[in-house]
């Protein structure tokens, strides 16, 4: 009976106890809150441009902008950089001088002028720098750096004298006279010297122009080749469709072995 007495009392104090803590709880939780509150008064937030993707070195401010490459974001005046990009005004007509990796706090010495940038270009001895673009696709998916070495493979399309011939358009894959449509490799073990990214607005009818309707991101690779290799690479930006595969980074040790192909048609696809 005692116990059935005392019961309500223990339960009283179990809730009250309960009552006293979540009191506790609110108030330390709101005085935490106020404390950094006034922390964060305290603290000069500046707002400064960051890049929301990875952009490519030789990319022009212009097409990063068009890209959506750079964002806004707010840092403590005291954990910036000594000097910071505030305004792409700051930067106009410049390009990118080293790689950008999202997240990155845009600084004047990340840009330079094009001819600032082609001035750091090293290129080999004995050997030629040529340009060409591949879409994003064809390019490894923007994972091609400066320093990097490449397979070159050149898809060709068939067609007659009479359509390549016609065919005015410098943009246009112009198609080469065969008989047949095969992919080979062009060129291997290929020094990547530099990379930039850049949109080509077209209309709806997919042709180029000023409008803005849709953008279609490619990559401008410039690479290191001989004057005989320089040849086949212009002659094959004009005349297929050139895709790039990456190779891995060798060792100091290591030595690059070419491989030979036959070639792939639509009858020896599916062959080793």
């Amino acid at each position: 009976m005692d116990r059935l007495r005392q019961l309500p009392l223990r339960l009283i104090a179990l809730i009250l106890a309960i009552a006293l803590a979540a009191v506790a709880t609110f108030a330390l939780r709101d005085w935490l809150k106020g404390v950094e509150e006034d922390r964060l008064a305290e603290v000069e937030l500046v707002q400064v441009l960051v890049a929301r993707t990875n952009v490519a070195a030789g990319t022009s401010v212009e097409d990063a902008i068009a890209l959506g490459a750079f964002d806004t974001a707010e840092y403590p005046r005291d954990t910036l950089p000594p000097t910071v990009i505030t305004d792409l005004s700051q930067v106009a007509g410049l390009v990118v001088a080293t790689p950008l990796l999202q997240g990155d706090i845009l600084q004047p010495a990340r840009f330079a002028s094009v001819a600032d940038v082609g001035a750091f270009l090293e290129i080999p001895a004995d050997m030629q720098a040529i340009s060409f673009e591949v879409t994003v696709t064809e390019g490894v998916a923007n994972f091609i750096n400066p320093g990097d070495h490449v397979n070159i493979l050149a898809h060709i399309i068939p067609a007659d004298t009479e359509q390549q011939a016609t065919t005015v358009d410098p943009t246009v894959v112009q198609p080469i006279a065969s008989d047949e449509e095969i992919t080979r490799v062009l060129l291997q073990d290929v020094q990547v010297l530099q990379v930039g990214q850049r949109v080509t607005l077209t209309n709806e009818q997919g042709q180029r122009s000023d409008g803005i309707s849709r953008g279609e991101s490619s990559v401008m690779l410039t690479v290191a080749v001989t004057a005989v290799d320089a040849e086949r690479v212009a002659y094959a930006v004009r005349a297929a469709a050139l895709y790039l595969t990456l190779l891995p980074e060798l060792e100091e040790d290591e030595t690059f072995t070419e491989t030979t192909t036959p070639g792939r048609t639509r009858e020896n696809l599916y062959e080793r």
